[in-house]
Parts: structure tokens; C-alpha cells; sequence
């Protein structure tokens, strides 16, 4: 190998490494204000405020979800079409 590709692979290795000790970084490492400190619209809307109401469009989301899957299990279905969702299910 001519000496240029070489010391390219080598630089590119070196990079490549220290791009992975970049990447090690987890949600646990990120830096987030104290929500209790935050506020927004100059003071009328509190972090908190925020993170209670996003809260409560999750658990509504949750609760639709399983409405609907209590009214999709009361449908009736095809004999043949149940024994190919069992086989599906066991597989």
C-alpha cells in the first residue's frame, strides 16, 4: 500500500475513535435546568406547569388507545381468520 492510504486509514481510525468516546454519551449525562426555576410567557407559565399538562395528554392517549382496543376486540371475526391470528401469535 502506497504510504498516503496508509496514514489516511490511520487518521481515519484515530477519528473514528475519538468520535466513539463522543458517542458514549446517555440521556443520564444531559443537562437540564431545574424545572421549579423555569417559567415562560414572562412568568405566567411554570416548568412544571408544562410538564403536568404533557402528563395528561399522555395518559388521555393512553386511555383512547385502550378504548379502542376494548371496541376492537367486541368485533366479531372470521373462524379462518382466527386460527392464521393464533399461528401468527405463536410463531
Amino acid at each position: 500500500m502506497p504510504r498516503i492510504k496508509v496514514a489516511n486509514l490511520v487518521v481515519g481510525g484515530l477519528l473514528l475513535r475519538a468520535g466513539m468516546n463522543c458517542a458514549r454519551a446517555g440521556d443520564a449525562d444531559i443537562q437540564l435546568p431545574p424545572l421549579h426555576d423555569v417559567s415562560f410567557l414572562n412568568g405566567k407559565l411554570a416548568g412544571m406547569s408544562i410538564l403536568y399538562f404533557g402528563l395528561l395528554v399522555c395518559l388521555g392517549g393512553a386511555l383512547v388507545g385502550f378504548w379502542q382496543y376494548t371496541r376492537i376486540r367486541k368485533l366479531p371475526v372470521h373462524r379462518t381468520m382466527h386460527h392464521v391470528s393464533d399461528i401468527i401469535w405463536q410463531t
